[in-house]
């Protein structure tokens, strides 16, 4: 193991103890697919340990949260807070937290980026929060699937390696769906934009029928998953046909590629994705709570949930294709201005399926109250965390994130100019 990695071990181990100190510690966490299922992971150690720990969910973390949480003893931050300059005043507080630190942060802290790991692709809060308590392995991973870190390099390799029992690497369509979608919903699904498929339920029909794949069973619709070995394998052949007949062979790569599918626990989904996608749409409709349920298999938080996860895939596609409607582009960059269109809390899942079938920078608005909230992705390895957190520092708002990956919130009468500054940084890096 590279020193790095076993730096970043042997302080997942001191973390560990630290966490299992507390008594009755709050667990805040970010309300993405990895804040809850590090949260969850986190959680149950502490409970098995003896422990009553709390949870609250966060869209993001202000300032004005910091003073309210100045009242509680016990504080494990797990998916946000790194970049928070007055998580200072908190005394005693533990960050398990993957997005890039701010500079002698003085909290108790485990984050890749301190070991020169690379948070946004090789290391999510759900890998860290599995290094530290070592509980729930079929979570570890959910939250690298949510951020998008497949295929999975680093320290998210370590640890798929370790549980080979729990993982199956599959080479296969790697499209989402392949379990909770009709086959040929699936295959028009993609984030790669191939045309004559995306979008085109009558290519998708044609590309099955070509194959000789039964696609009904009666009157249901058969899923990917449920087709045979065999059935599959005529399907993928029959798409890598399509792919170089209609010259589109250059997205092989974005078609074909690692799955991962979970073997073992109480979870109904096997495709990690199809987890993280639940339980996005629970952190971002205000539902926290029930993708901790789902997570810790609480009787009747699936089928809660069920209904929850169509109306967020719903609202993704509708404003993916509203979001697609505004787009301007400025150079190097995709202006997509969502305001009074999209909602701020699916903003940036919007602005990473835009950018993976565009492949330039996008720069995704929305309006959540008194403030716009930006989500900034990029194919790109710039470093757009450290540049969102020090621009709306400037404008007094607060940002962050990874390489290639961020957001930020800024009150509405100072956006036009934090917009303009922003993009004016984009330009230079892009095309340095």
């Amino acid at each position: 193991m590279e020193e790095k990695y076993e730096k970043l071990y042997n302080r997942a181990e001191e973390v560990r103890r630290a966490c299992l100190s507390m008594e009755s510690p709050l667990i805040v966490h970010h309300y993405d697919a990895d804040g809850i299922s590090s949260a969850a992971i986190t959680y149950k150690a502490l409970l098995k340990a003896g422990k009553k720990p709390r949870l609250l969910m966060l869209n993001t973390l202000s300032k004005e949260d910091i003073e309210l949480l100045m009242e509680e003893k016990e504080i494990i931050f797990v998916d946000l807070g790194s970049s928070i300059e007055d998580m200072d005043k908190l005394e005693n507080a533990i960050i398990i937290d993957h997005h890039q630190p701010r500079d002698n942060i003085k909290a108790n802290t485990i984050n890749p980026c301190n070991y020169g790991i690379d948070g946004g692709k090789e290391c999510s809060s759900s890998t860290l929060a599995y290094i530290v308590f070592r509980e729930m392995p079929e979570l570890a991973l959910v939250g690298a699937a949510g951020d998008m870190q497949s295929p999975f390099t680093g320290v998210n390799r370590l640890v798929l390696e370790e549980l080979r029992d729990y993982y199956d690497v599959v080479k296969d369509i790697s499209f989402y769906g392949r379990s909770n979608r009709p086959l040929h919903t699936f295959l028009t699904y993609s984030d790669a934009h191939i045309i004559g498929l995306k979008d085109n339920y009558g290519g998708a029909m044609a590309l099955i029928n070509k194959s000789g794949v039964e696609h009904r069973d009666g009157s249901r619709w058969r899923t990917y998953d449920e087709l045979t070995e065999d059935e599959k394998k005529r399907v993928r052949s029959s798409l890598l046909e399509f792919l170089i007949k209609t010259g589109q062979k250059d997205l092989v790569k974005d078609v074909f590629g690692e799955v991962y599918v979970l073997k073992k626990g109480k979870l109904p989904h096997k495709d990690i994705r199809e987890i993280a996608t639940t339980l996005n749409s629970c952190g971002r409709y205000g539902a926290g709570w029930l993708g901790i349920e789902f997570c810790l298999s609480i009787n009747g938080a699936q089928e809660r949930i069920k209904k929850m996860g169509r109306e967020h895939r719903y609202k993704v596609k509708k404003a993916r294709e509203a979001l697609k409607k505004s787009i301007v582009e400025d150079g190097p960059l995709i202006i997509a201005d969502g305001r009074g269109v999209v909602e701020a809390n699916i903003i940036g899942i919007v602005c990473g399926s835009l950018q993976h079938e565009l492949n330039k920078t996008v720069v995704g608005i929305a309006n959540r109250g008194g403030e716009v909230k930006i989500s900034v992705r990029s194919p790109e390895k710039i470093n757009i965390g450290s540049l969102l957190s020090r621009i709306a520092k400037k404008y007094g708002g607060e940002g962050g994130g990874h390489n290639s990956a961020g957001g930020a919130e800024i009150k509405k009468e100072l956006f036009s100019d934090f917009l303009e500054e922003l993009k004016k940084e984009l330009k230079t890096l892009l095309c340095n």
